[in-house]
């Protein structure tokens, strides 16, 4: 209990002085649009720098600004009052939680994100219809789809959904199980295959953690493998297998921060530096082989050996 009750004393007063050092930045910082309460946000027209976009200041003569040279929007500041009352209160957290809440009941992920863009639209009009459907629309669908490279991902992403209906259909991953199940006859060549299946499905993460899980969940469970070991194994492989994968919904989004079409490149190049994922999966194979387990991992992995146990000896007194 003293321990406990240390530990988190410990965890409390980092945490506060987290917060105040957070707190003293955000309160030092010159952006106006830090600042606690602040109903400032930067100006659209001049991208916050206060110019004049016409003459970019340099003209002698200028229409738009009156030789002021400074933003007539912005009078120069580079920040502007939020058309929005909502901006900067308790009310922008309504448009996340009613996705996430959505999502959670009806298990349908896309008209929950769309729901809770249409909420965040209203707060953003004041619950003005026209402004929201511009808002949303002009400002929003029609903006991003305007742009190549946007339009780039958002078909690489069709491509990869595509191939992941491709793969459940043919049933390859569903057939590896069953080979698995038939040839595989110990705890550590049960994890091993766990393994060498989330390396082969590289394509998303999150179809990695699913298709992984319902395929080698009955292989696992035939061989004792608690239910932790096996989803340490596949969230280790997931994420780690497809931040180095050139062709992933990772790489495809990793790659779009590079200027002049050189993200994939760059991607590539960089797969040898990505020290977190390659460690990770190195890591995850040496505690299979070496059958070593810790925390409530080893205390699951126990009482799983247990219950094996208990069952074996159980059918052996039946005999």
């Amino acid at each position: 209990m003293r321990k406990k009750r240390f530990r988190f004393i410990l965890i409390t007063v980092l945490m506060l002085i987290s917060l105040g050092i957070f707190t003293t930045d955000v309160h030092a910082s010159k952006d106006p649009t830090q600042e606690s309460g602040t109903k400032t946000i930067q100006c659209d027209a001049c991208d916050g720098s206060g110019v004049c976009m016409e003459c970019l200041g340099s003209k002698e003569s200028c229409d738009s600004c009156k030789n002021s040279r400074q933003c007539t929007t912005c009078q120069g500041s580079g920040y502007i009052a939020s058309p929005s009352k909502f901006y900067n209160t308790a009310w922008a957290l309504l448009p996340p939680l009613i996705a996430i809440g959505l999502a959670l009941l009806t298990k349908e992920v896309y008209s929950s994100l769309f729901i809770g863009i249409i909420v965040g639209g209203l707060l953003f009009a004041n619950f003005s219809l026209e402004g929201t459907l511009l808002h949303v629309f002009n400002d929003g669908i029609a903006n991003v789809l305007a742009d190549s490279y946007n339009v780039g991902i958002l078909v690489f992403l069709v491509i990869l959904g595509t191939m992941v209906c491709l793969m459940n259909k043919a049933g390859g991953s569903a057939a590896f199980g069953r080979w698995a199940k038939e040839h595989v006859k110990s705890r550590v060549g049960a994890q091993l295959a766990v393994i060498i299946l989330g390396c082969l499905i590289f394509i998303d993460d999150y179809f990695n953690c699913l298709t992984v899980g319902s395929v080698m969940r009955p292989l696992t469970d035939a061989h004792r493998i608690s239910r932790a070991k096996l989803a340490y194994i596949i969230d280790a492989t997931a994420a780690p297998i497809c931040i180095i994968a050139p062709i992933s919904s990772w790489a495809a989004a990793v790659a779009g921060f590079a200027e002049d079409g050189q993200g994939l490149s760059l991607f590539i190049q960089a797969i040898p530096y990505n020290f977190y994922a390659l460690l990770t999966i190195l890591m995850m194979v040496g505690l299979v082989l070496m059958k070593i387990d810790f925390g409530a991992m080893a205390k699951h992995e126990a009482m799983r050996l247990k219950t094996m146990m208990y069952l074996v000896e159980k059918a052996y007194i039946s005999r």
